[in-house]
């Protein structure tokens, strides 16, 4: 049997994929434009691309994962589970400030790299350093208070996120220890 191309009208549209297993647990990216998704990458397409960064942060939010966990079987997070998750999207748009400036802590290492896609430009500053030593240490000072404030900022968009459901304290405490 011929098997032909399904969903044509999606391919080449930017969405959000992520890993049907991982070790890691359930964790959202964005499926750059100009890709074509497979069955096993699955691939969700936001309604309105005004919500696309709010979703974002939405489904990678801890109580997101709870709730997909709470609705899986043996370790693998199918499209269907993922669709069946309740999202409010009604606040999205509010999150998308707080989830670019996430998306841009996180790739922030990566634009010294040459070899990387968000390349662009050597690391600031360095060759100001008096020694190799003394260079390598602003770097590690560096990398140590950017890492806090993006943990920092992880947790307050975790705190909006479950505003936005209105999960009570003791349901917040309960997911944060986990």
């Amino acid at each position: 049997l011929a098997s032909r191309p399904q969903n044509e009208d999606f391919y080449f549209r930017p969405g959000l994929t992520w890993s049907r297993r991982s070790q890691k647990g359930f964790s959202l990216r964005v499926f750059p434009a100009g890709a074509v998704f497979a069955d096993k990458g699955p691939v969700a397409f936001p309604y309105d691309r005004e919500l696309f960064d709010g979703l974002l942060g939405v489904m990678n939010s801890s109580l997101y994962r709870e709730l997909v966990h709470a609705q899986m079987a043996f370790g693998s997070f199918e499209v269907g589970v993922i669709q069946r998750t309740p999202v409010p999207t009604s606040q999205l748009q509010a999150l998308n400030g707080d989830v670019r400036t996430l998306i841009a802590a996180a790739q922030w290492p990566f634009y010294q790299r040459e070899t990387s896609h968000v390349f662009r430009m050597p690391l600031p500053g360095l060759e100001r350093q008096p020694s190799l030593f003394e260079a390598a240490q602003s770097v590690v000072e560096s990398e140590s208070d950017r890492l806090e404030s993006f943990f920092s900022r992880g947790c307050s968009l975790d705190d909006r996120v479950f505003d936005l459901y209105g999960l009570p304290e003791v349901e917040r405490e309960r997911i944060r220890a986990e």
